[in-house]
C-alpha cells in the first residue's frame, strides 16, 4: 500500500505543479493586458495634451508655426524619453 499512496501523492503534486503553472500563465497574461492598456490610455493623454498646445497643464513653449512635440511620459518620479 504504501506505493499506491506514495503514487497518489506523486500525482497530486503533479497535478497542482501543473495548475499552478497555468494560473501564473493566466496571471501574466491578465498583468501584460493591462500594460498594454495602461501605455494607450497614456497615449490618448499625451496625443490630447498635445492637441490642445499644452504641456502638462500649461502652453507649450512652441513658436507660432513650428510644430509641437510630445510631452514626456512618466512612470512614478522617473521621466520617460519622447
Amino acid at each position: 500500500m504504501p506505493d499506491t499512496f506514495e503514487s497518489f501523492m506523486q500525482q497530486e503534486r503533479e497535478r497542482l505543479s501543473k495548475a499552478r503553472e497555468e494560473a501564473q500563465g493566466r496571471l501574466k497574461a491578465a498583468q501584460e493586458a493591462l500594460a498594454a492598456l495602461d501605455q494607450e490610455e497614456r497615449a490618448i493623454e499625451a496625443y490630447e495634451r498635445v492637441k490642445q498646445g499644452t504641456r502638462g497643464g500649461q502652453r507649450a513653449a512652441s513658436a507660432p508655426g513650428q510644430p509641437v512635440t510630445a510631452p514626456a511620459m512618466t512612470l512614478g518620479d522617473h521621466a520617460l524619453a519622447p
